[in-house]
């Protein structure tokens, strides 16, 4: 019987078998072709990160791993009494506003925000006084305000926690609850600024400042955008406090955004090449575990391809002299990376920094703006005009009207079309 051919059923489940075979043969060749594409393509970018940023291990000893000191703690309890929450909200046993003082806070917060961001948008001097409902909060929280203020002037710089070895895990500060706070300072400033109080609003204006301080030198990206925006309302409330002392015209410059935000331009891009899916293996069922080590290869190498490709790009924007007017794309800095369509991974993670590089420029010519408004307290010392420093090809015109009020203007009209939020003027007068 052995010598008789084996029936055609068995013929057939032979074939099918050796087809799975050479199938799974081929699937398992291309796997590791995909696993050395991959683990080649990210230690090439990881060796160009470490020639821009240094090793790991030196990016996590210019940033160690840090808790929240006592300064924050108590000042997450303080705002707590004002109604705003700053505690990070991965730490729920932390100190937070109850419901009632967080519901009177909600009552009247966009009101109070709205007729702060007009005070602050005006292109001359004179705060209107603040609407009733404003006047009315900030006198009920008036201990809780003043306790805030002393603690934020007395005490050393709230420091948050911070570990960056846990990549987009990391903990970061409660933003939006920093937010808040300095929009309450501000308008506790402004409003007291209305009054004739020059000394509790350049009082308030210094808390918030020095609570800035906890957020503009961290390498977090979200936290160099927060700091910003921030530094943008303090210069917008610069220009209205009369009598500023001169020494806030240095102050003005005594923190290179610039540098900082380039730093966390390039912690962003760091961490893109540092990820690699292991979060999936260690979460979830056995069928995502699996499907996440099969396509981990290319995973890895979608995040390689955008994070190589955004340094590039970086290094070509840390190369630019001055930001104003300069062309990002004829440069090859601008941050809209194009992603291949192959990139699945890397097209959704990516995000439009564009826009954030253009924050930075409105924030060097607000700063400079506010510096020339300060300035102005010496009328006689007012030239026709100043080469800007920040768009070298523009000037600074200074202008006296009849009645004795002093201006000055950028020399041309300068929009920003896709940005959003507070826009200060590029023209002021004081009176």
């Amino acid at each position: 019987m052995s010598g008789y051919p084996p029936p055609s059923g068995d013929r057939g489940a032979v074939a099918i078998l050796l087809i799975l075979v050479v199938v799974l043969v081929l699937l398992l060749i291309v796997f590791a072709a995909l696993w050395w594409a991959a683990a080649a393509k990210t230690e090439t970018v990881s060796e160009r990160w470490v020639e821009t940023l240094g090793t790991r291990e030196a990016i996590l000893a210019r940033f160690p791993k840090r808790e929240a000191n006592a300064a924050a703690l108590e000042l997450e309890r303080l705002s707590a009494g004002v109604g705003i929450n700053i505690a990070p909200r991965a730490f729920e046993d932390r100190t937070r506003p109850d419901e009632a003082a967080q519901k009177r806070y909600g009552e009247v917060r966009v009101e109070l925000r709205r007729w702060l961001d007009e005070q602050l948008d005006r292109a001359a001097r004179g705060v209107a006084p603040a609407p009733p409902a404003v006047t009315a909060f900030l006198d009920e929280r008036r201990d809780d305000l003043d306790a805030v203020r002393r603690h934020l002037l007395s005490s050393p710089t709230p420091r948050w926690e911070m570990e960056l070895e846990r990549l987009f895990a990391a903990p970061i500060p409660n933003l939006l609850g920093h937010l808040e706070l300095q929009r309450v300072l501000l308008a506790d400033a402004l409003a007291r600024a209305a009054r004739g109080d020059a000394t509790t609003a350049l009082e308030d204006l210094e808390a918030g400042w020095r609570l800035n301080v906890a957020l503009r030198e961290d390498p977090t990206l979200i936290e160099q955008l927060v700091s910003m925006a921030i530094a943008r309302m303090h210069a917008g409330a610069l220009r209205q406090l009369g009598d500023v002392p001169a020494v806030w015209r240095s102050r003005l410059g005594e923190h290179d955004f610039r540098d900082s935000f380039m730093t966390a331009l390039r912690m962003e891009g760091w961490v893109w090449s540092q990820l690699d899916g292991s979060e999936d293996l260690e979460s979830g069922g056995m069928t995502q575990r699996v499907l996440a080590t099969v396509a981990k290869p290319y995973y890895r190498y979608c995040l390689a391809q955008v994070s190589d490709e955004y340094r590039e790009r970086l290094a070509n924007l840390t190369g630019l002299e001055v930001l104003c007017d300069s062309d990002l794309a004829a440069q090859g800095a601008d941050l809209n990376v194009e992603v291949p369509r192959w990139n699945i991974v890397g097209d959704s993670l990516v995000p439009n920094l564009t826009n954030a590089v253009d924050r930075m420029r409105r924030l060097e010519l607000d700063l400079e703006l506010t510096g020339h408004v300060l300035a102005l307290a010496d009328p006689a010392a007012a030239p026709e005009e100043l080469p800007s420093a920040v768009c070298p090809a523009d000037r600074w015109l200074y202008e006296t009207s009849p009645d004795g009020a002093m201006s000055v203007a950028f020399s041309r009209e300068i929009s920003w079309p896709e940005q959003t939020g507070l826009i200060l003027p590029t023209r002021f007068t004081v009176r």
